[in-house]
């Protein structure tokens, strides 16, 4: 039996069995570079439950990521349509994640969640009137991305998801890139994500004392350094087990080098950065990449959203994911990664967020399905 094969059989309970298993764990970038290279990395890929679509459409996505050799799939849980009243959780929604957890686990994949979204309840006030306007689009649209009034309702969603899913549970990242205004709008946005893990960290753990805390998932690698001192000096140290962060490219390959105030858009650049930020904090905690990727629109000459070729995009996955192995080029500590993303969440060739698939909406594979398959080891 393969070593991989051993690591999707595993229960997994134990926070040190866990990390024991990322160190091991094959055949994830396996195939990728030459020589011995450092210990072999996780490799993941983000899955959604997309409503609206057949019941068994995540089945068939969670089928074509196991076939493509993931170990991991990374979720986004929106907390604001999940849980419509404190402690009342949606029951399509609950199918759904659910329907995924089971084929994910008879697939042998572990499961990293990423709740976000903040639901108008945890942040509203009465008017004047008594009333607080939640029930509108626009006003979900707004609340969706301020920090919860209490981040011990958030905390408590999180314990939810962590007692309901442990045995599958990677790990629950805390957030969406909380560095960026159009996610985390609050005018302090380190003190309030530091707020949200300590909040959090207990929770979870009390809940599920094995599933790590991810905290981070950070835009930008090289972006992250001032806002990771930031969150040093609010005291994140010790509620958190995995720091992750997102390491994109623009239009470029991943190895092209950039003026030094670009760096946050780049792969190389951006996470050697990342790594000198870390030592001037002694950190040593495992670090994820949770999101890279580039996406096949036809956008062109827009700074950050830059599309490329089909060729193009598998051409530059395969290098990255060769770069987050080789010790030489000072990036090989990522002990996770996952591409970003299975499947197009469109069919618009002109807007970039709906074109960062390996497989179009309608499931035609992309080249970049097949780079991937090759670095991930999995099957022709």
């Amino acid at each position: 039996m393969s070593r991989a094969s051993l690591l999707r059989r595993a229960p997994g309970h134990a926070r040190l069995l866990l990390f024991v298993l990322l160190a091991l764990a094959a055949p994830a970038l396996a195939s990728c570079g030459s020589g011995s290279g450092p210990p072999t990395r996780v490799g993941g890929v983000a899955v959604d439950v997309v409503f609206g679509e057949p019941p068994d459409a995540v089945v068939a996505d969670v089928d074509i990521a196991a076939a493509m050799g993931a170990e991991a799939l990374r979720v986004s849980v929106q907390w604001s349509t999940f849980e419509i009243a404190k402690g009342r959780y949606a029951g399509y929604y609950l199918d759904g994640l659910d329907t995924l957890f089971r084929r994910a686990r008879e697939s042998g994949l572990r499961v990293l969640l990423t709740p976000v979204t903040t639901p108008c309840w945890a942040v509203a006030t009465p008017g004047p009137d008594g009333t607080t306007g939640c029930g509108t689009p626009e006003r979900s649209a707004q609340t969706a991305r301020l920090p919860p009034t209490r981040s011990g309702d958030y905390a408590d969603f999180l314990a939810f998801l962590a007692r309901r899913y442990r045995d599958t549970l990677m790990g629950i990242e805390v957030w969406n890139e909380p560095n960026l205004r159009g996610t985390w709008d609050t005018p302090d946005p380190a003190a309030a994500y530091a707020r949200l893990l300590k909040a959090v960290y207990p929770a979870v753990k009390r809940a599920a004392p094995s599933v790590p805390v991810v905290a981070g998932a950070l835009a930008g690698a090289g972006v992250t350094g001032t806002f990771l001192d930031d969150l040093y000096a609010a005291g994140i140290d010790g509620h958190f087990d995995v720091l992750s962060v997102h390491a994109y490219n623009d239009g470029r390959a991943p190895d092209t080098l950039v003026d030094p105030a670009l760096a946050q858009t780049t792969v190389l650049q951006g996470l050697r950065r990342l790594r000198e930020t870390l030592d001037r904090h002694d950190e040593r905690r495992p670090v994820w990449v949770t999101e890279i990727g580039w996406n096949t629109s036809t956008q062109r000459g827009q700074p950050f959203l830059d599309g490329v070729t089909e060729a193009q995009q598998a051409r530059y996955l395969r290098r990255a994911l060769e770069l987050l192995r080789s010790p030489g080029g000072d990036i090989g500590f990522p002990e996770a990664v996952f591409v970003y993303r299975l499947r197009d969440v469109g069919a618009d060739p002109a807007v970039p967020d709906q074109n960062y698939g390996l497989i179009t909406k309608a499931r035609r594979a992309k080249p970049a399905l097949a780079a991937v398959r090759a670095a991930f080891g999995g099957k022709d």
